[in-house]
């Protein structure tokens, strides 16, 4: 069964910030699909899908550096 997390992230400013994002998130056990949403007031949503459930701790820590902050989860 496929499980989508939801989490705002405040930080995705550029490109090239949502492409590192984005390699983070693939490599965390069993996501296979990752989307972000536009930024909007400062936050992105960022959609991570994967079997079994994905886990939020190891989305919150692939995506948390000194850029990126994982503001709350939708």
């Amino acid at each position: 069964m496929t499980h989508t997390v939801t989490v705002e992230v405040e930080g995705l400013t550029c490109q090239l910030c949502i492409g590192e994002v984005l390699e983070r998130l693939r490599n965390v056990g069993g996501v296979f699909r990752v989307r972000v949403g536009p930024v909007h007031d400062g936050r992105s949503t960022v959609l991570v899908s994967g079997e079994p459930a994905v886990n939020l701790a190891a989305v919150k820590a692939a995506m948390t550096n000194g850029q990126f902050h994982v503001v709350n989860r939708v």
